[in-house]
């Protein structure tokens, strides 16, 4: 993601869409997530949907995130791991992001 300002709009995202924001260590060790959001082993991790931004996905990631049903993977890179467990084509990230933090919050009410 880059900076921290645009990490922060995964957690947007996130209540958007009714769920959680997981972390690499990178990220947590930036300080950009709580270490309670650190996706990896031996936490396995079974959403219904995972997105992926920017993650190239080492071992430990990626055998955490096997239990997920459906994958969508944003990346730049095309080779990149996350890329190949995808079930989704993917966008540029500059271009996924900000059209998904755009839409409206259902009323869960």
């Amino acid at each position: 993601m880059g900076t921290k300002k645009k990490f922060a709009k995964l957690f947007e995202l996130a209540e958007l869409l009714g769920g959680e924001v997981g972390a690499t260590r990178p990220v947590v060790y930036a300080d950009w997530a709580d270490h309670d959001a650190l996706v990896g082993q031996p936490e396995a991790i079974k959403p219904q949907i995972l997105f992926s931004f920017g993650i190239s996905g080492a071992i430990q990631h990626t055998a955490a995130c096997n239990g997920a049903k459906f994958v969508i993977a944003v990346n730049k890179n095309p080779n990149a791991t996350m890329m190949k467990m995808a079930m989704s084509p993917s966008l540029p990230m500059r271009a996924a992001q900000p059209a998904l933090t755009r839409a409206e919050a259902p009323d869960r009410s």
